[in-house]
């Protein structure tokens, strides 16, 4: 698969509302299928949240899932906070 199909599937199922999983999930085995030496993937974006900061996703060759990391908080835990 060339780069140019890749980007159109890719694109195709943003556009049509697959979910973050089913699209990374799709990614990296067409990676995968065309020749790069891909064994682990992870994908992470800011999210319009009033208390999460972050979505992850992580996907591992050889296995049919793909699995979300923590998500990333807006504050820190007090013992991480700045004392000024």
């Amino acid at each position: 698969m060339d780069a140019r199909r890749l980007s159109e599937w890719l694109i195709g199922e943003a556009l049509s509302g697959s979910g973050d999983f089913a699209l990374f999930h799709g990614y990296c085995e067409r990676l995968v299928a065309a020749g790069v030496p891909l064994f682990r993937g992870f994908m992470a974006s800011d999210v319009l949240h009033p208390t999460v900061e972050s979505r992850a996703v992580r996907w591992q060759r050889g296995t049919d899932t793909v699995s979300a990391a923590p998500p990333s908080v807006g504050l820190a835990p007090p013992t991480m906070r700045s004392a000024g």
